[in-house]
């Protein structure tokens, strides 16, 4: 089925490319995703292969098998996802053989290893300071995840000063970098992490200008409904740190609209005082308004419109969490200018593409109820068993 997209899936013994195991550019069936926090998500594919091949991919008595092997689904040399396989296996009662793989992003190995503040060599980041976002995330990566690429480059400075923050309870980075850190530099934004292409880490504030790709309607797959939820409307918020009740702030517009709706937002143990204000406030923008919770799939063309102008058609894989998209003629026809509306104009939080039906499902920015509730979204590329 490959001839449809002329997708490439190649898989190395590791990531630094040893030797090459296999290529399975013939699948069957081939899904990827990518999310924030994360980047790339999980794939599943499905080739047909007799079985003593697939025996070949199988840990046995006298062979490892080809657990944790780095695979690529390369557009000619661009890469489009990149993990590690993590489950493989065949259906025993099926005519024809197949191998079955799921494979990881590379945002599943923080979890590999845990990381306690208060391990000899790391740094206690109760005092001194300041201490940002940034630097907790580059000292989790370099001292508990060693398949990430050390270049940091990437990661940029947050500058929230989170000097205080108590990081002694044991625990892997992936879920400190959800639970524990405020996500955003003075109230007003928010940032996301992300591990991409040659395992490069990125840590950023959300941009929707310029946005990134355009369609349009006809494009769009029936079931792509717009729907505005006000389920998760929160527009007084509490901010708790270690069961301590902070101070509230509410949205006076939202308030004067809308009912009178509050959320608690945890706060990891020890954030200093302003951060933690930073944090509340950072939450109160995200849901103080109705936002929109459907997800839209693309099975028409998209364009790249990075540049200005009219664009030029780009295959639907190339889309990936962390991009901006615009459904031109949706109605009411907003301003010109890019802007995170709610309504045409959207922040994409995960996708998912599906290379043998040529469709992609776009999922836009929601608001997060908590610095935990991110957890029971992404960390999806490590189900459980």
């Amino acid at each position: 089925m490959a001839f449809q997209t002329g997708l490439r899936i190649l898989v190395w013994d590791t990531y630094s490319k040893g030797y090459l195991v296999d290529e399975l550019s013939d699948y069957k069936e081939l899904r990827f995703t990518t999310l924030l926090h994360g980047g790339f998500g999980r794939l599943t594919l499905s080739i047909a292969m007799d079985l003593p091949l697939i025996w070949t991919w199988l840990s046995r008595e006298g062979s490892v098998g080809r657990h944790f092997a780095h695979i690529e689904v390369l557009e000619e040399q661009r890469i489009v996802w990149e993990g590690r396989v993590m489950a493989i296996g065949f259906d025993v009662g099926a005519p024809d053989m197949a191998l079955m793989i799921e494979a990881a992003g590379y945002w599943n190995s923080c979890r590999d290893q845990l990381y306690d503040a208060a391990d000899s060599g790391n740094t206690d980041w109760t005092a001194g300071g300041p201490h940002t976002g940034d630097d907790i995330i580059k000292e989790l990566l370099t001292k508990e995840c060693p398949d990430i690429n050390s270049d940091q480059s990437g990661i940029e400075d947050s500058s929230l000063n989170l000097a205080g923050i108590d990081l002694t309870a044991r625990a892997y980075p992936q879920d400190i970098i959800i639970e524990n850190l405020p996500h955003t530099s003075d109230g007003t934004d928010q940032w996301y992490f992300a591990i991409w292409e040659e395992r490069l880490a990125f840590y950023k504030a959300r941009a929707v200008d310029p946005v990134i790709w355009t369609t349009h309607l006809s494009e769009l797959a029936p079931g792509s409904r717009l729907e505005q939820d006000a389920y998760l409307l929160r527009n007084n918020v509490l901010p708790v740190k270690d069961g301590v009740e902070g101070t509230a702030a509410g949205d006076s517009d939202s308030q004067s609209l809308y009912p009178v709706r509050d959320l608690m937002l945890t706060i990891g143990k020890g954030v200093p005082t302003a951060a933690e204000n930073d944090e509340r406030d950072r939450a109160l923008a995200e849901k103080k308004g109705p936002r929109q919770s459907q997800t839209f799939v693309i099975d028409g063309s998209v364009l790249d419109t990075r540049g200005g102008g009219a664009g030029f058609a780009s295959p639907l894989w190339r889309i990936r969490a962390g991009d901006s998209l615009r459904v031109e003629d949706l109605v009411p026809f907003s301003a010109a200018s890019p802007t995170l509306d709610d309504l045409r104009t959207f922040f994409i939080i995960s996708t998912g593409y599906d290379a043998v039906l040529d469709r992609a499902w776009i999922v836009p920015d929601r608001p997060l109820t908590g610095l935990s509730a991110i957890l029971g979204r992404t960390v999806t590329v490590e189900p459980d068993r």
